[in-house]
């Protein structure tokens, strides 16, 4: 339900900032990792474990995956120059960054990128974040 709420969220916001609903897709980020060429260039939405740790910042599939540091299951994650982030505490985007997510479940709405692969290309892509929310 939470899940649900979010992204309608996120495509709400996606319309204010002139998106159409069809330019962004909420995507497992399971499809993603299995078939990263389909989303190439593409905005998309996914959910998953945020680690911010030096050279290891991604979205995994889950907090026992990012643990086991498999990094083939994460996308790398690049902050773009207008991000905005949001806690489940109401702080507000000029007050945090990227490091208060570090460990957390979050729901990322962004643009892929196949070809770069992050830190030592051992990602399945990176996804360039322009909005993140965390979630339950």
């Amino acid at each position: 339900m939470v899940h649900k709420k979010i992204a309608a969220l996120f495509l709400a916001l996606g319309l204010m900032q002139g998106c159409t609903p069809s330019s962004v897709e909420v995507v497992p980020l399971v499809r993603v990792i299995c078939d990263p060429s389909q989303f190439h260039g593409k905005e998309i939405i996914v959910r998953g474990f945020l680690k911010v740790k030096h050279e290891d910042i991604a979205i995994y599939l889950s907090k026992d995956v990012a643990v086991a540091g498999l990094t083939e299951n994460s996308l790398w994650v690049s902050e773009s120059s207008e991000i905005k982030l949001h806690s489940k505490e109401g702080a507000s985007s000029g007050e945090l960054k990227l490091k208060d997510f570090d460990s957390s479940y979050v729901m990322i709405r962004g643009k892929f990128d196949y070809h770069s692969r992050g830190h030592m290309s051992g990602h399945s892509g990176t996804i360039l974040v322009d909005e993140l929310f965390t979630v339950e």
